[in-house]
């Protein structure tokens, strides 16, 4: 029975010593021996034994899913997945290999195999002949598939302007020429796509000074021996598909036009979205080791078959994501979205090659498919699999896909945007607003909760570089995840808790900030207006972002009067009944020696009158949700809605702006300066000596945070050289900013209740506050780090207005 039973096979030594006597066990040691080899080179000790001898399990796994009646989906067999301790061996499944049809075609279309060879492994064909089997792949996606693999077959009203564009060319593979895609009848040609790692040497490009000439026939046929063999194994291959017209960023892109490479780069989610195929030259560490597997003398054709019973053969298969994974290709961070964005991706890799779709996954070992069969497990861990909730859920999309591009490598700092602007695209059209810097709009104050899992560093670009660089290129925020480099970026779905269970009421209910950013003029604009943007279609309700003029309520009008200095009951235990870390005096510094003027906090004493105030914000939030909450002095005096805060480039006047959804353009992009109004205080910080989490960067540390009175009032990570060089500096008293509310503490946020708020700890929900820790730099606070703060510690804390860079 699948899942009910694990058995244990034994450790790595005792199955090499049985291996002799045991075809199973000899097929298991075979079969690893190249992961044994890498994991003992990698773990040998400094006294020259190995760690450890790790343990090899196996359970029966439900493989592959036939197509029912309607959208049903039932199984078809199972696998016998292996799965070692030592994460590093990987794992591994155990297939049966029915007897093999020697007269059968290189071929995986649907009349040339029986319904009882799915979801089996077979031999790989010696002689290479590949090429019929590789069209196969892709004729059955395009002819049977349905669901998710028809969403790209349609040419939106984006990809035909770019299409008719002047910008936008592909290769001829029967010409050899560069030429802008012709139009059928039934709309524009099908084109293949290619994804390669360019590597460290220069390559032959298409310069302002030869393009013309590559536009002519046969253009390309006298530079074709200086291409890397990745780009000749393509251009070899389109035909082969049956197709004409190949797009090669190389190529394609005029690689000396600043201009033709932006219109190019930022429009990768229609490139790679919208063709046929994605062909991924996945083999060696850069493009010159070509497509391995359309060569005789290159391909891999090794597999791990045992006969352990007469007529009972079985075959040892690793998912293709465990080569894929190992591979140069899957570690830049430029091949992320062309792999991800492309809905059908053929994968050259360690000389085999692998076709994957959004529905399955064929191989040339495994039949997998036929007339749309659907899901195996070959398809687990690949990224384009996450695309499958795009529809659904678009924000764990985005969430999903920062993880998996922040843990790759950029060569150039500078592309750390434009990098994933085809996936930021792509998930405009699904959340129904624009991007800024890597974050949506329509869900930004959830976008703003991202953490670091190592100790990550500002990415700063070097002055002398910046004069190369497009404005867009010189300068990320703080705020940002862009904006930092050397670590993976995460949304932490424990942080998050009570978040991302229904975030679309968390948005409506539990933030309150009208988030304004500066335009490439200067202008302050908001980044949402509920009268303007459209409505967002997500299936799932509780995954929306703002609300929008068609989703709120007909306008109501409050009246009420309001004491800005009311104050609220007292509800803080006794000093005697509360633990306490240490007593802080009153820290006279601000941020050095003296308190910059144009950081005076004062107030003026503003009583709310019998004004009409209207029901909602730009943002669609009920101002009546939190009227009445434990958090009432939140309710503004109407100051938010006035900026005086100027910025050095733009120095005589804020200038505010109504919402716009295409506040950016090329030649005026977007400032890194966030301008806003929300509760200001000054906290402390306390040493804890525990790392944040057993096998953590020991870099990385959780803090405590007290107020005045040296009472435990919340918890932040931050990276402790930070924390080390403001110690040294005896400035442990710092700033912070409350941007929404936090439903409670994790255990490792807070080990012991300290009664800060008189309930017990299983009953204490949104009594916090997400805060950001900033500091002062030149003219623009900074964030440091994103932690929770009891709402009760800003007791005190004064309305500010804050321009975050």
């Amino acid at each position: 029975y699948s899942g009910l039973t694990t058995i244990r096979l034994g450790t790595l030594s005792e199955i090499h010593e049985r291996a002799p006597k045991c075809d199973f066990c000899k097929l298991v040691k075979t079969g690893f021996s190249q992961e044994v080899q890498d994991a003992e080179e990698k773990n040998i000790e400094g006294n020259g034994t190995s760690a450890v001898d790790p343990v090899l399990t196996a359970s029966w796994e439900i493989d592959g899913r036939a197509r029912g009646r309607g959208d049903t989906m039932r199984s078809k067999t199972r696998r016998l997945h292996l799965k070692w301790s030592a994460g590093a061996l990987g794992d591994a499944y155990v297939v049966f290999v029915p007897p093999h049809d020697y007269m059968r075609p290189s071929s995986d279309a649907p009349s040339v195999f029986k319904d009882d060879d799915l979801f089996l492994g077979r031999p790989i064909d010696s002689t290479g002949k590949n090429r019929a089997l590789m069209k196969s792949w892709y004729d059955l996606c395009r002819d049977k598939h349905q669901g998710p693999c028809r969403s790209g077959m349609n040419q939106p009203e984006a990809f035909v302007d770019m299409v008719n564009s002047s910008f936008f060319g592909v290769i001829d593979a029967w010409n050899l020429q560069l030429t802008y895609l012709p139009c059928n009848n039934v709309g524009y040609e099908p084109y293949v796509a290619l994804s390669y790692v360019w590597g460290e040497e220069e390559r032959y490009r298409t310069l302002l000074n030869n393009v013309i000439r590559h536009r002519t026939p046969g253009g390309l046929e006298t530079i074709m021996h200086k291409l890397p063999q990745a780009i000749q194994d393509a251009i070899a291959l389109v035909p082969l598909l049956g197709l004409r017209y190949l797009w090669v960023d190389s190529l394609c892109i005029v690689q000396n036009s600043a201009r033709s490479w932006k219109l190019n780069a930022f429009n990768m989610n229609l490139i790679y979205g919208h063709a046929a195929l994605t062909i991924c030259a996945a083999d060696g560490q850069d493009s010159t080791e070509g497509l391995r597997a359309m060569h005789r003398k290159k391909r891999n054709a090794g597999q791990h078959t045992a006969e352990i019973a007469p007529g009972i053969q079985l075959m040892l298969t690793k998912p293709p994501e465990s080569a894929i994974r190992r591979s140069t290709w899957a570690s830049r961070a430029w091949t992320f979205q062309e792999r991800l964005l492309s809905p059908r991706a053929l994968i050259f890799v360690d000389g085999r090659v692998y076709f994957q779709c959004r529905s399955t996954g064929m191989s040339e070992d495994f039949v997998a498919d036929k007339e749309g069969a659907g899901w195996s497990l070959d398809l687990v861990d690949a990224p384009l699999q996450i695309l499958r909730q795009v529809d659904t859920k678009p924000l764990w999309v985005y969430m999903k896909a920062v993880e998996l591009y922040t843990r790759r490598l950029l060569s150039h700092k500078e592309d750390i945007l434009a990098a994933f602007s085809g996936t930021c695209r792509m998930l405009e059209a699904r959340m129904s607003g624009p991007f800024v810097f890597g974050l949506p709009t329509s869900h930004f104050d959830l976008a703003l909760l991202w953490q670091s899992e190592r100790p990550a560093t500002r990415r700063l670009i070097p002055e002398k570089e910046k004069v190369k660089l497009a404005e867009s290129e010189r300068d990320f925020p703080s705020w940002a995840w862009c904006g930092w480099e050397d670590s993976p970026m995460l949304y932490d779905s424990v942080f998050l808790d009570g978040v991302s269970r229904d975030t679309n009421a968390w948005l409506l209910k539990h933030t309150w900030i009208t988030w304004n950013v500066r335009d490439g003029h200067g202008n302050l604009r908001p980044l949402w207006d509920k009268n303007v943007c459209r409505t967002n279609y997500t299936t799932e309700g509780r995954w929306r972002g703002y609300k929008t003029s068609t989703e709120v309520t007909e306008e109501r009008k409050l009246k009420d009067y309001f004491d800005v200095r009311r104050s609220r009951v007292e509800i803080r235990l006794p000093q005697s009944e509360r633990g306490s870390l240490q007593s802080f005096e009153e820290d006279a510094n601000f941020v050095g020696n003296t308190k910059p003027q144009e950081y005076e906090y004062e107030r003026d004493e503003v009583f709310y009158d019998d004004r009409i105030i209207e029901s909602q914000d730009l943002f669609g939030r009920n101002f009546g949700d939190y009227v009445d909450s434990p958090s009432s002095f939140l309710v503004r005096d109407g100051k938010d809605r006035h900026f005086r805060r100027s910025l050095p480039e733009f120095p005589y006047r804020v200038v505010q702006k109504p919402y716009q959804s295409a506040a950016e353009s090329i030649e005026h992009p977007l400032k890194p300066v966030l301008q806003f109004h929300t509760l200001y205080k000054r906290l402390n910080l306390v040493p804890v000596t525990e790392p944040v989490s057993a096998g953590s960067n020991s870099d990385l540390k959780r803090y405590s945070i007290a107020d005045d009175s040296g009472d435990w009032c919340g918890s932040i990570v931050l990276d402790s050289s930070w924390f080390e060089r403001q110690q040294s500096r005896s400035r442990l008293r710092r700033e912070f900013i409350a941007i929404s509310e936090a439903m409670r503490f994790s255990e490792k946020e807070c080990a012991t209740w300290t009664y800060y708020i008189p309930k017990e700890q299983e009953e204490s929900e949104w009594d916090l506050f997400y805060v950001l820790l900033i500091q002062l730099k030149g003219d623009v606070w900074e964030r440091i780090g994103v932690g929770k703060v009891f709402k009760e510690a800003f007791e005190g804390a004064k309305w500010e207005e804050i321009v975050l860079g």
